[in-house]
């Protein structure tokens, strides 16, 4: 029987320029050491500016390539923002953030697992998250909504209906910033917009690790920024099948909706 760490883990293997016998780049590798499938959603910062981004599906006992980062990126303040769903555990997020120290990190050269490389090996993940996560997690339930239903609301119904709608649907998001915080006061256009990504992301990561086949975000009309981030994050979500701005032109407010692989 497969003895599991049950730990998911960076892996950072060296490519050396052999003339010089010094370290060039390091090959990243995402490493699933556990028994059970994930998908990823990884940002990569230096010097607090983002980067880069890696969403996926990582099977269990397996690795996936992420990017080269150049030696020198080590000392740019390389920092990843990481979030981790079990598919066998629909609604549990793994949140993590892992900033590279140099003192530290070379003193972890080891063989890593599944790739069976001498690499420098970053633990992102332990066993211990993972049982605090399934115990936390047990008797959840989850929701079903009719989207038709939805639709037939937001054009015929009134707003505490579709109020009463949407809050006891979990594949229907409403971002007006009055239904995020208990009060916007102080909060200018930048801080509120924000907000309402950040939501969008995790109700999106959740829509997916749930297997919906698809998830309504409520943004409004406004400005138009806010739908048009939302869009661009969708784009580039190997998980959306596709998705539209808008129902119907009848609707008093907008709407996205996302169809899910």
């Amino acid at each position: 029987m497969k003895n599991y760490s049950q730990s998911i883990f960076l892996a950072f293997e060296p490519e050396k320029d052999i003339e010089n016998n010094t370290i060039k780049y390091f090959q990243l590798f995402l490493i699933n050491d556990t028994n059970q499938s994930i998908n990823y959603f990884i940002k990569q910062f230096q010097q607090n500016r983002f980067e880069n981004e890696f969403i996926g599906n990582l099977l269990e006992v397996n690795s996936k390539k992420l990017c080269t980062i150049p030696f020198i990126d080590l000392d740019n303040n390389l920092l990843f923002e990481m979030k981790f769903i079990f598919n066998d555990h629909h609604t549990s997020v793994i949140k993590k953030i892992q900033k590279i120290k140099t003192k530290s990190f070379f003193k972890n050269f080891k063989k890593a697992p599944i790739i069976n490389e001498e690499v420098y090996l970053i633990k992102c993940v332990s066993e211990s998250d993972i049982t605090k996560l399934y115990t936390a997690n047990t008797n959840k339930n989850h929701l079903h909504i009719d989207v038709e239903n939805i639709k037939e609301a937001l054009l015929t119904k009134t707003h505490v209906e579709v109020d009463s709608l949407v809050s006891n649907s979990s594949n229907i998001i409403d971002l007006h910033i009055e239904n995020l915080v208990k009060d916007k006061t102080g909060l200018n256009n930048d801080e509120i917009l924000k907000i309402q990504l950040d939501h969008a992301q995790d109700s999106l990561e959740k829509a997916i690790a749930n297997n919906y086949s698809t998830i309504i975000f409520i943004h409004g009309v406004g400005s138009g920024k806010l739908k048009e981030k939302i869009s661009v994050f969708l784009r580039n979500n190997e998980f959306v099948k596709s998705f539209s701005n808008s129902y119907d032109k009848r609707f008093g407010f907008g709407a996205t909706e996302v169809l899910l692989k």
